[in-house]
């Protein structure tokens, strides 16, 4: 696709191709697309005098997420995975270009090809093999984005427009655009799903996730633009035996909770709750942990529906019963009265009047006074 001047081959500057490409309307132009990334595949891989510029260009250009965006809908055919797979061969050491690829969902791409091809000889080796490239060239990377992200997180969107400001140059002219804490939020998401056995990146991505739970500004009205819930439980689940992700884990979930019955229904229906039941004792050298999972339990009693579904669980009660029977006798504060057997039937039997889901709530804070 190269222009002809004499005898001498005039490369088509990377802008036209990403914007032709941008242009391009999918299916009605799917050769017109191959015909582009081939071109871009063919620039990256040329000259290695020249692709740093050319990998420069393709990151001001957003290039990455242009390509795929077009790549998932063209999946299904093998010379766009294979161009694809070229153009990472190329560019796998720009950790900047990387992390694009990871943040704009191309390892969704690269799972989806490798179903699509496990039997090719070629494609079942390839897209593996780069994949761990991948992985590995953005694992510490992550972090740091994780964390800048983070920081973000804490402010509410007046002060960060505020920060923003004072760091335009005086007489500047355009757009303040401070970014939205669900975006913010999606991104550090992005990477937990990426790299969820690493626990590194794990941890980082909890501490922003705390920073987005407690910044009401923040999670009380964009969780909804967000899989907050989902993320967190799966990395609970995930590391249930990382103290550092348990408590972080279960504290960001109670936090969240707070805010709404929708959401702490939602975080119910995980069964995270559950799930952490069966690991309590696993963690009984870490009081931490064991105390998150409670008070997590208690800010899902808060709210009647979410009660009620807990309530219904004999594998709930019976938890709760358990953990209040081993608290008797171990109160640490003298000025604090242990519940008898008969306070603890009353406020876990539905059927006995007066019975509120505030008792159930502050039942299990007091355990956890005395517990922990």
């Amino acid at each position: 696709m190269g222009s002809v001047f004499g005898k001498k081959v005039v490369p088509i500057p990377m802008q036209f191709l990403i914007r032709k490409l941008e242009s391009c309307q999918l299916p009605d132009e799917h050769e017109k697309v191959l015909q582009v990334l081939e071109e871009i595949d063919i620039q990256l891989a040329s000259d290695p005098k020249t692709i740093e510029i050319k990998m420069k260009q393709l990151k001001d250009l957003d290039g990455i997420r242009i390509i795929i965006k077009l790549v998932k809908k063209i999946v299904s055919d093998k010379s766009a995975v294979i161009i694809l797979l070229q153009m990472l061969d190329s560019i796998k050491g720009d950790v900047p270009l990387m992390m694009d690829f990871i943040q704009y969902g191309g390892l969704d791409v690269l799972t989806k090809a490798g179903e699509l091809y496990a039997k090719d000889n070629y494609l079942s080796v390839m897209i593996p093999r780069l994949s761990r490239v991948i992985l590995a060239a953005g694992a510490s990377s992550s972090i740091k984005e994780i964390e800048e992200e983070a920081i973000g997180l804490k402010l509410c969107k007046c002060c960060q427009e505020t920060i923003a400001k004072s760091k335009m140059k005086i007489g500047s002219v355009g757009l303040l655009q401070v970014p939205k804490s669900s975006d913010r939020i999606n991104r550090v998401l992005r990477f937990m799903e990426n790299y969820l056995p690493r626990v590194d990146v794990q941890i980082a991505g909890l501490e922003a996730v705390i920073n987005f739970a407690r910044n009401a500004d923040s999670a009380s009205s964009t969780l909804s633009e967000t899989n907050v819930i989902d993320v967190v439980t799966d990395c609970i689940k995930h590391h249930s035996q990382q103290v550092s992700i348990v408590w972080r884990g279960c504290m960001a979930l109670g936090i969240l909770a707070r805010y709404h019955s929708e959401i702490a229904v939602d975080i119910t229906l995980t069964n995270i709750h559950e799930h952490m039941m069966d690991h309590f004792d696993k963690l009984s050298k870490h009081p931490l942990a064991q105390q998150q999972i409670i008070w997590l339990l208690a800010a899902l009693t808060v709210w009647p529906r979410s009660y009620k579904l807990i309530h219904k669980s004999r594998k709930s009660l019976d938890f709760i019963k358990r953990i209040i029977n081993k608290a008797d006798g171990k109160d640490r504060n003298p000025t604090i009265k242990s519940p008898s057997k008969q306070e603890i039937v009353v406020i876990l039997d539905d059927d006995v009047p007066g019975n509120t889901v505030s008792d159930c709530t502050y039942l299990l804070l007091h355990v956890y006074i005395i517990y922990g």
